[in-house]
């Protein structure tokens, strides 16, 4: 029996979008190696995460520069505030939600055939949707 695991209609999360296609064999638990295996994959996401947060750190750099040069608004500049939130909150949920072990191996696995394949996950636009409506 297959069990569905979102709702007809739900976006798939970064996780989920990893995990299709990964044969977990017949058992519920992934095979998980050993100590040092698993803390060279801990390195490699934290590596990842750090990487990735400076991005989506960056944006928020450009908004506040915008600011202080005049070309944005607070109002703009708090829409850019929040949609880091969401987007920084997605890439932790990919790389560490369900804490270490086999999760943590498999982050970095999939994070190696990203890398082999010159793939790269745009966090910002897993961000949360900008609101476009008119501020009148």
């Amino acid at each position: 029996m297959r069990h569905r695991v979102f709702a007809p209609g739900h976006q798939r999360s970064a996780l989920a979008t990893a995990l299709r296609g990964v044969r977990l064999g017949t058992g519920y638990r992934l095979g998980v190696g050993d100590k040092a295996a698993r803390g060279a994959a801990r390195q490699r996401v934290a590596a990842y995460h750090q990487a990735r947060l400076e991005e989506l750190v960056g944006h928020v750099a450009v908004a506040v520069d915008g600011w202080r040069a005049g070309s944005l608004d607070a109002y703009e500049v708090d829409q850019v505030l929040h949609h880091y939130q969401g987007a920084a909150r997605e890439l932790w949920k990919f790389c560490w939600a369900t804490g270490g072990g086999a999760h943590v191996e498999l982050i970095a696995a999939h994070l190696q055939r990203l890398a082999e394949d010159d793939q790269v996950i745009d966090w910002w636009e897993r961000g949360p949707a900008r609101w476009r409506g008119d501020r009148t």
